[in-house]
């Protein structure tokens, strides 16, 4: 890239991209397609990689590459399956972003890019990124097979898209099968790291992979992002389920890039679960919940099923079997998601409902285990949508119908 391109990038950020192309005669001696690609990915790195969006000259040739690509907070956290000076395979590197932070602990990075033209982009932005211990290989996993490297981690994000462009959510239909080639992989390495959708299905993937010591299940602001396996050679027993919510707060952009990421982090297993006690909320101290605190667990936990174990870890009492909200007088700051100050409760009634837009005029809705949809209930009351205030429906254990009004006091 001309230092004029890396100028007219830096200096066009903010224009539409499609009047730029339409004017492309405008600029004579600069590339307009592939300055245009650069300003839109820029638009897309400035949230999800912000460590890269200082340097303008950074390619990216296929839009599906970034979208796909893992963001930093999630390429850092993968920086807890490897120790210090440890060497590490990528089997897919795509635009090298997970490379790229793994490599920021390990002592070195080999990857594999099996497309060309990504290969090369990638290549071209780990050199300006001054990444002297990263590798790029263009080839496949049969490439990095067909060697004699040993590593101490492996990792692979299989491609989730098919060759017609849908979504895939089989492991064994993704590119590469690891479990095609799980076994040659062991001869290179005793721990593979696997990516899965946020979508799979965590107990057939386990019962696919029985070298499954530890499930991640990561989200960052309350969406759910990404499902780890770290397989080990030799394992066989139950694997520890790790439920890790993250946020990003505004602003906070240098302690991403440093490592702090702020979130909470729960551990448990399939069995823990089972067999966890949380008690249920009694029906008759339904209404005295003002003043408390309502909890609802982050995407993660929820992903992961630890319904009675995040209620037992926090000392709560769930709303009921079916509703995976809890109750404690006192506030537990370390709540793995969001909790909210009881403000009203109001028994569910035609006459509650109407009052509901003068008591809170503005407020997001939620309906669970209650004969209104979250929708039909903020239409039926008439409050306008607002973040600050939460109101939420459901039945309590005996099937009384309650509706909770909360000013949200963590995110």
């Amino acid at each position: 890239m001309t230092p004029e391109e890396k100028k007219f990038i830096t200096e066009h950020e903010t224009c539409d991209t499609a009047s730029i192309l339409l004017g492309a005669s405008k600029y004579p001696g600069i590339d307009i397609p592939k300055v245009v690609s650069c300003i839109e990915a820029r638009r897309k790195i400035r949230t999800k990689i912000p460590s890269w969006y200082a340097e303008p000259a950074l390619e990216f040739p296929f839009p599906l590459a970034l979208e796909q690509c893992s963001s930093e907070a999630t390429a850092i956290y993968k920086r807890r399956f490897i120790r210090e000076g440890d060497t590490v395979a990528d089997l897919t590197a795509g635009l090298g972003v997970d490379s790229y932070f793994l490599a920021g602990k390990a002592s070195s990075v080999e990857c594999y890019e099996h497309n060309p033209v990504l290969a090369e982009a990638t290549r071209h932005n780990l050199h300006l990124l001054h990444t002297d211990n990263v590798t790029l290989h263009h080839g496949d996993s049969h490439t990095l097979l067909q060697g004699d490297g040993r590593y101490d981690l492996i990792y692979a994000d299989p491609d989730r898209r098919s060759a017609a462009g849908r979504r895939i959510y089989s492991v064994r239909d993704c590119e590469p099968d690891i479990y095609a080639i799980k076994n040659e992989l062991f001869r290179h390495t005793g721990r593979i790291l696997l990516k899965l959708s946020p979508m799979a299905d965590i107990s057939a993937a386990t019962a696919l992979f029985p070298e499954t010591s530890r499930i991640h299940i990561v989200s960052v602001d309350d969406e759910c992002k990404e499902v780890l396996l770290l397989l080990e050679s030799g394992f066989s027993g139950e694997p520890v389920i790790t439920a890790a919510d993250l946020h990003i707060a505004e602003g906070e952009n240098n302690n991403i890039a440093s490592g702090n990421i702020i979130g909470t982090v729960m551990e448990g297993s399939v069995s823990g679960e089972r067999e966890a006690v949380c008690p249920t909320l009694p029906p008759e101290e339904a209404e005295g919940m003002r003043g408390g605190y309502l909890y609802e667990p982050g995407r993660a936990a929820v992903k992961a099923g630890m319904f009675k174990t995040v209620g037992q870890r926090h000392h709560l009492q769930k709303i009921s079997a079916n509703v995976h909200l809890y109750f404690s007088a006192e506030m537990e700051t370390s709540f793995p998601g969001r909790i909210f100050h009881i403000e009203e409760v109001l028994p569910f009634s035609g006459k509650a409902l109407k009052s509901l837009r003068t008591i809170c005029p503005a407020a997001s809705v939620t309906a669970k285990d209650f004969p209104l949809t979250s929708d039909e209930l903020r239409i039926r009351a008439g409050v306008k949508e607002d973040e600050r205030y939460h109101i939420f429906a459901f039945r309590v254990r005996d099937g009384k119908k309650v509706m909770v009004i909360c000013r949200r006091v963590k995110a």
